[in-house]
Protein backbone atom coordinates (compact mmCIF):
# COMPACT_ATOMS: atom_id res chain seq x y z
CA UNK A 1 0.00 0.00 0.00
CA UNK A 2 1.38 3.40 -0.99
CA UNK A 3 2.02 6.10 2.02
CA UNK A 4 -1.08 8.65 2.34
CA UNK A 5 1.71 11.00 0.67
CA UNK A 6 2.52 9.39 -2.17
CA UNK A 7 -1.22 8.59 -2.90
CA UNK A 8 -2.32 12.15 -2.81
CA UNK A 9 0.94 13.33 -4.68
CA UNK A 10 -0.01 10.37 -7.11
CA UNK A 11 -3.91 11.84 -7.63
CA UNK A 12 -2.75 15.37 -7.68
CA UNK A 13 -1.51 15.30 -11.19
CA UNK A 14 -5.09 14.13 -12.15
CA UNK A 15 -3.70 11.41 -15.06
CA UNK A 16 -5.35 7.93 -15.27
CA UNK A 17 -4.42 5.88 -12.26
CA UNK A 18 -6.33 4.12 -10.27
CA UNK A 19 -5.67 2.49 -6.42
CA UNK A 20 -5.54 -1.31 -5.12
CA UNK A 21 -6.24 -2.21 -8.98
CA UNK A 22 -6.72 -5.98 -9.32
CA UNK A 23 -4.49 -6.91 -11.85
CA UNK A 24 -6.39 -9.97 -12.62
CA UNK A 25 -8.40 -7.94 -14.53
CA UNK A 26 -5.15 -7.21 -17.07
CA UNK A 27 -3.99 -10.35 -17.09
CA UNK A 28 -4.84 -13.63 -19.81
CA UNK A 29 -5.24 -15.90 -17.26
CA UNK A 30 -7.08 -13.67 -15.18
CA UNK A 31 -5.46 -13.99 -12.03
CA UNK A 32 -3.47 -11.85 -9.73
CA UNK A 33 -3.48 -9.54 -6.75
CA UNK A 34 -3.85 -5.55 -6.57
CA UNK A 35 -1.33 -2.58 -7.80
CA UNK A 36 -0.65 -0.29 -5.05
CA UNK A 37 -0.86 2.05 -8.55
CA UNK A 38 -1.92 1.35 -12.00
CA UNK A 39 -1.61 3.86 -14.73
CA UNK A 40 -2.08 3.36 -18.57
CA UNK A 41 -0.39 6.87 -19.54
CA UNK A 42 -1.61 8.43 -22.88
CA UNK A 43 0.93 10.17 -23.96
CA UNK A 44 4.63 10.36 -23.38
CA UNK A 45 4.15 13.24 -21.11
CA UNK A 46 1.95 11.33 -19.04
CA UNK A 47 4.38 8.28 -18.77
CA UNK A 48 7.37 10.83 -17.72
CA UNK A 49 5.39 12.51 -15.24
CA UNK A 50 4.42 8.77 -13.59
CA UNK A 51 8.21 8.10 -13.62
CA UNK A 52 9.16 11.74 -12.36
CA UNK A 53 6.55 10.93 -9.20
CA UNK A 54 7.93 6.96 -8.61
CA UNK A 55 11.40 8.96 -8.12
CA UNK A 56 10.01 11.67 -6.11
CA UNK A 57 8.43 9.20 -3.78
CA UNK A 58 10.98 6.34 -4.18
CA UNK A 59 8.35 3.52 -5.34
CA UNK A 60 9.26 0.62 -7.88
CA UNK A 61 8.27 0.69 -11.45
CA UNK A 62 6.89 -2.55 -12.94
CA UNK A 63 5.86 -2.33 -16.98
CA UNK A 64 2.81 -4.59 -17.54
CA UNK A 65 3.65 -5.18 -21.08
CA UNK A 66 0.30 -6.97 -22.10
CA UNK A 67 2.10 -9.89 -23.54
CA UNK A 68 0.82 -13.39 -22.52
CA UNK A 69 3.23 -14.80 -19.98
CA UNK A 70 3.02 -12.37 -17.35
CA UNK A 71 1.38 -13.28 -14.32
CA UNK A 72 1.24 -11.37 -11.10
CA UNK A 73 1.45 -12.57 -7.33
CA UNK A 74 -1.75 -13.31 -5.90
CA UNK A 75 -0.35 -10.67 -3.21
CA UNK A 76 -0.13 -7.87 -5.49
CA UNK A 77 2.76 -5.19 -6.89
CA UNK A 78 4.18 -2.98 -4.78
CA UNK A 79 4.23 0.96 -6.26
CA UNK A 80 3.31 1.35 -9.74
CA UNK A 81 2.18 -0.65 -12.49
CA UNK A 82 2.46 0.96 -15.95
CA UNK A 83 -0.10 -0.84 -18.22
CA UNK A 84 -1.87 -1.24 -21.27
CA UNK A 85 -5.70 -1.93 -21.61
CA UNK A 86 -7.35 -4.76 -19.71
CA UNK A 87 -7.51 -7.89 -21.75
CA UNK A 88 -9.85 -11.01 -21.52
CA UNK A 89 -9.15 -13.07 -19.12
CA UNK A 90 -10.34 -16.70 -19.27
CA UNK A 91 -8.29 -18.05 -22.78
CA UNK A 92 -5.63 -20.71 -22.56
CA UNK A 93 -1.83 -19.80 -22.50
CA UNK A 94 1.15 -21.74 -23.04
CA UNK A 95 3.16 -22.42 -19.70
CA UNK A 96 6.17 -23.75 -21.11
CA UNK A 97 8.77 -23.73 -23.86
CA UNK A 98 9.10 -26.09 -26.37
CA UNK A 99 12.09 -28.40 -25.57
CA UNK A 100 14.57 -28.61 -28.21
CA UNK A 101 14.76 -32.53 -27.80
CA UNK A 102 11.87 -35.06 -26.54
CA UNK A 103 8.89 -33.97 -27.96
CA UNK A 104 6.49 -31.22 -27.52
CA UNK A 105 5.62 -30.55 -24.16
CA UNK A 106 2.00 -31.43 -24.83
CA UNK A 107 2.67 -35.33 -26.13
CA UNK A 108 4.69 -35.56 -22.69
CA UNK A 109 1.86 -33.97 -20.63
CA UNK A 110 -0.40 -36.58 -22.75
CA UNK A 111 1.87 -39.47 -21.89
CA UNK A 112 2.30 -38.60 -18.74
CA UNK A 113 -1.84 -38.47 -18.26
CA UNK A 114 -2.24 -35.19 -16.81
CA UNK A 115 -4.48 -33.08 -19.48
CA UNK A 116 -6.77 -32.33 -17.62
CA UNK A 117 -5.57 -31.81 -14.56
CA UNK A 118 -7.39 -29.12 -12.21
CA UNK A 119 -6.09 -27.60 -8.74
CA UNK A 120 -8.83 -25.50 -7.74
CA UNK A 121 -9.95 -23.24 -10.63
CA UNK A 122 -6.94 -23.97 -12.42
CA UNK A 123 -6.83 -26.93 -15.37
CA UNK A 124 -4.62 -28.17 -18.31
CA UNK A 125 -6.78 -28.09 -20.76
CA UNK A 126 -7.96 -31.21 -22.22
CA UNK A 127 -7.07 -29.84 -25.93
CA UNK A 128 -3.47 -28.79 -25.14
CA UNK A 129 -1.10 -30.24 -22.41
CA UNK A 130 1.13 -27.18 -22.22
CA UNK A 131 -2.17 -24.24 -21.92
CA UNK A 132 -3.74 -23.68 -18.98
CA UNK A 133 -7.31 -22.58 -18.51
CA UNK A 134 -8.83 -20.05 -15.20
CA UNK A 135 -12.21 -22.22 -14.64
CA UNK A 136 -13.64 -18.43 -13.29
CA UNK A 137 -11.45 -18.79 -9.87
CA UNK A 138 -8.17 -19.87 -10.15
CA UNK A 139 -5.60 -17.93 -8.38
CA UNK A 140 -1.97 -16.81 -9.58
CA UNK A 141 -0.58 -19.64 -6.68
CA UNK A 142 -3.05 -22.44 -8.41
CA UNK A 143 -1.72 -21.57 -11.28
CA UNK A 144 1.75 -21.72 -10.20
CA UNK A 145 1.59 -25.08 -8.21
CA UNK A 146 -0.33 -26.84 -11.39
CA UNK A 147 3.14 -25.85 -13.27
CA UNK A 148 4.89 -27.23 -10.34
CA UNK A 149 3.45 -30.21 -10.71
CA UNK A 150 3.55 -30.73 -14.28
CA UNK A 151 7.38 -29.96 -14.32
CA UNK A 152 7.59 -33.11 -11.54
CA UNK A 153 5.67 -35.74 -13.29
CA UNK A 154 7.31 -34.30 -16.63
CA UNK A 155 10.96 -34.56 -14.91
CA UNK A 156 9.77 -38.14 -13.43
CA UNK A 157 8.16 -39.98 -16.47
CA UNK A 158 10.49 -38.29 -19.81
CA UNK A 159 14.01 -37.51 -17.75
CA UNK A 160 13.70 -33.53 -18.82
CA UNK A 161 13.57 -30.33 -17.28
CA UNK A 162 10.58 -28.08 -18.40
CA UNK A 163 11.72 -24.21 -18.81
CA UNK A 164 8.66 -21.69 -17.80
CA UNK A 165 7.67 -19.52 -20.44
CA UNK A 166 6.11 -16.71 -17.84
CA UNK A 167 7.25 -14.47 -16.15
CA UNK A 168 6.14 -13.95 -12.35
CA UNK A 169 5.69 -10.46 -11.04
CA UNK A 170 5.12 -8.99 -7.88
CA UNK A 171 4.97 -10.08 -4.01
CA UNK A 172 5.25 -13.30 -2.65
CA UNK A 173 4.38 -15.33 0.39
CA UNK A 174 7.48 -17.14 1.73
CA UNK A 175 6.85 -21.22 1.15
CA UNK A 176 4.38 -22.80 4.53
Amino acid sequence: MLPDDARDALSALRLPVTFDEPLSAHCSFGVGGPADAYATPESPEQEAELLAWARAHKQPVTRWTGVDNLIASDDGVRGLVLGPAAVAPGASRRLFEEPAKGGSVDAMVERSGMRGIRLRGARISPDDGNAVLNEGDATARDVLLLMDSLRRRVARDHGLQLVDDLVVIGRRRAAR
